[in-house]
């Protein structure tokens, strides 16, 4: 009899559903009493059981989403690192946020602290586990909360808003070092790439790798900020990368994009929070929400602010702070172009019995926009509009 047939899980596959290291797992059977069976010198485990201990842990931390209902704390999760998303940086930096917690109960005042993530999956775990209340998140990472929701009940991750959108997934690409003679897909065959893994460029990569059946490739997982250096020191052949490091190897002749058209579908980064929270906090989450249009505004309205905000921040030149901004859609709208772009990579399957689509659609939580919208004197964001393809003339 197979562990197939007894629903047993070996470690590789138990670290893989739980998106958590052999470190990680190891410490949680020694200190957390994770169960397993240990056959002969081999560790399994049962999956329902797995799945039963993680819901426990999950409802039972130290801050449960009740807990949070009543707290003063308010914890935003954002990366820096990814230019998609640095509207949140602007918001901290200008304390947009802040500045509508008090307009909205002066008399009740609540702290806001910012956490900076080098990828999603961090900011993810945050959510799961009720430290983080909002975060910004890419697509690829949102699809994996979406996934985490049906082993966790107790979580389920509301689409809020979009942030920085690019059409053909540009802002995600193939960075070559400066001198490679890499100049083709084909050139990949045996090559070493550096990624980060559960990522959005992590994703398009692997589907690139599929698509293109490139062999033998070696994919080494690491944080953009080392796969930097790397490609600078020709450690690595190529590396799946997100903006702003592509503007910056390339601006400093470091490194030369491959795919020049981007990776593919769309790139959307989103707003996310857990829906039971936010049932407890609206009045928390249209604040976020008015800040994070506001911050739009800004970048579209005043870019050379943004700039030097952001430039302030991560200390990247604001020249290549403005045309990366230049290159984004600043645009909240949740449009039926983005839930199909989000469904279709969540088909990664295409045997699965389920409809992405409706399955995206029923993670949506648009009602907190449209307030957050109405109260800053907005056009409405209408259902024609958002049937249609991106505006260019209507952005929120």
């Amino acid at each position: 009899m197979n562990n197939r047939r007894l629903n047993m899980l070996t470690v590789q596959e138990t670290m893989d559903l739980l998106e958590v290291s052999r470190s990680t797992l190891d410490r949680w059977r020694k200190h957390r009493k994770l169960p397993y069976i240990k056959i002969g010198k081999e560790v399994f485990f049962d999956r329902g059981v797995v799945e039963s201990w993680v819901r426990q842990h999950t409802i039972s931390g130290d801050l449960t989403h009740t807990d949070q209902a009543n707290s003063s704390i308010i914890t935003i999760g954002y990366q820096s690192g990814t230019a998609h998303m640095w509207s949140a940086l602007v918001m901290k930096q200008m304390c947009l946020f802040e500045n509508e917690l008090k307009a909205m109960s002066p008399h009740t005042p609540k702290v806001v602290h910012w956490h900076n993530a080098p990828n999603g999956l961090q900011l993810l775990k945050g959510l799961v586990t009720g430290s983080i209340q909002i975060a910004s998140l890419g697509d690829y990472p949102f699809l994996l909360a979406t996934r985490m929701s049906q082993i966790l009940p107790e979580f389920r991750p509301g689409l809020l808003a979009f942030d920085g959108k690019s059409h053909s997934g540009r802002g995600i690409s193939l960075v070559t070092p400066i001198h490679s003679n890499l100049m083709h897909p084909d050139d990949l065959t045996y090559a070493t790439i550096a990624t980060v893994p559960n990522t959005s460029a992590g994703f398009r990569l692997g589907k690139l790798i599929s698509s293109m059946k490139i062999r033998e490739v070696k994919v080494v997982h690491q944080e953009m900020d080392r796969s930097m250096v790397n490609i600078i020191e020709g450690r690595v052949q190529a590396s799946a990368m997100w903006e702003p490091y592509l503007s910056l190897l390339t601006a400093h002749r470091h490194g030369r994009v491959l795919f020049d058209g981007g990776l593919g579908d769309d790139y959307l980064t989103t707003v996310v929070a857990d829906e039971n929270w936010c049932a407890h906090n609206k009045d928390v989450v249209i604040s976020y929400l008015r800040a994070h249009l506001k911050a739009h505004t800004v970048i579209r309205q005043d870019p050379e602010l943004a700039a030097r905000l952001i430039g302030s921040f991560t200390g990247i030149p604001r020249q290549i702070v403005l045309s990366v901004l230049e290159r984004v859609r600043w645009d909240a709208s949740i449009y039926q172009r983005d839930l199909e772009s989000l469904a279709s990579l969540s088909a990664i399957n295409p045997e699965c019995d389920f409809n992405p689509l409706a399955d995206i659609r029923c993670f949506v939580q648009d009602d907190y926009l449209q307030h957050a919208a109405e109260t800053l004197m907005l056009p409405s964001i209408s259902t024609n509009l958002l049937s249609g393809d991106w505006s260019s003339e209507i952005l929120y």
